[in-house]
């Protein structure tokens, strides 16, 4: 076994096993699927056996045993200092869900776990570049200073970012309401699954090139569908923030790792110097956030 999966196993395994101090049982579900499915490929890879490398099932259960680790490690790391109450309500829900990403179908409910997922990793990256975050009783996120709150959105196709975005606007100014902070109020979209569908590697030569796809995707994405959030009636909405994840399976040097990156997409019509300094801080903030993260 390979170090960089020596360790990334290892900090799985913690996670999960901090996740059951909380009460949290990740020994079942697709926690375990993905344990079991990384050990699997990895005792395939030391017979030199590639029949795993050639079933598109196991390629897609070993990506997602990537994001999703790599998701629960990050969480782990660095939302594991908050209050365990609302922590524990959101792991729980988020455990469950179908393995894969590709065969989520949101009229079951089956997306609501990930949904859930994508909270807490937004909410982990703020806080990864000391952004004072909390996980509210109402509402996904929030900023202490400066002060912002945070609704995440996940669509399931294109079809859907309208919905999304009217959606989070409505719990935003539900929030404001007995919100005496006046907050920045800024959606974050998450576009993984609208661009790839939950099953995409991006190949890139080196990490310096991986960063770049991701950029452009993110703009293309941007470019096309700016104009709904631009268009619509948002008074508590300052911003979209783009949020693009991947795996990346890299030439130089070999091997896989995990990418993401943020854009920070201001409402024009809502700007003030206020909300302006706000924005630039997060943007700051998830300019550093941004990038690979090694197994």
């Amino acid at each position: 076994m390979s170090t960089s999966a020596e360790r990334f196993l290892r900090k799985l395994k913690e996670a999960i096993a901090w996740a059951n101090t909380l009460g949290v049982n990740l020994s079942h579900g697709r926690f375990a699927d993905y344990i079991r499915a990384f050990e699997r490929a990895l005792e395939k890879a030391a017979e030199g056996s590639t029949d795993e490398a050639e079933d598109p099932q196991a390629i897609h259960t070993g990506l997602t045993t990537i994001e999703a680790g790599q998701e629960l490690i990050l969480v782990y790391e660095h939302l594991r200092h908050l209050p365990a109450v609302e922590l524990r309500k959101r792991l729980a829900r988020y455990i469950y869900g179908t393995t894969l990403e590709k065969d989520e179908r949101p009229a079951s409910g089956s997306s609501e776990p990930r949904n859930i997922g994508f909270e807490l990793v937004f909410a982990a990256r703020c806080a990864s570049v000391g952004l004072p975050v909390d996980l509210p009783t109402v509402g996904d996120i929030e900023i202490a200073s400066p002060p912002i709150d945070i609704e995440c959105k996940r669509p399931q196709t294109p079809g859907g970012i309208e919905a999304s975005i009217r959606k989070a606007q409505k719990q935003l100014a539900e929030r404001a309401k007995s919100n005496a902070r006046c907050p920045t109020g800024i959606i974050a979209l998450s576009i993984g699954k609208l661009i790839h569908g939950g099953t995409k590697l991006l190949p890139a030569p080196t990490a310096e090139a991986a960063i770049r796809e991701l950029g452009r995707t993110t703009a293309d994405f941007v470019s096309e569908y700016d104009q709904i959030w631009q268009s619509l009636n948002l008074p508590c909405v300052h911003a979209v923030v783009t949020d693009l994840s991947a795996v990346v399976q890299l030439t130089d040097p070999d091997g896989l790792t995990w990418g993401s990156f943020n854009g920070i997409n201001p409402i024009n019509q809502n700007q003030t110097p206020e909300s302006d300094e706000h924005l630039e801080t997060v943007a700051q903030a998830l300019r550093s956030a941004q990038g690979l993260i090694k197994l």
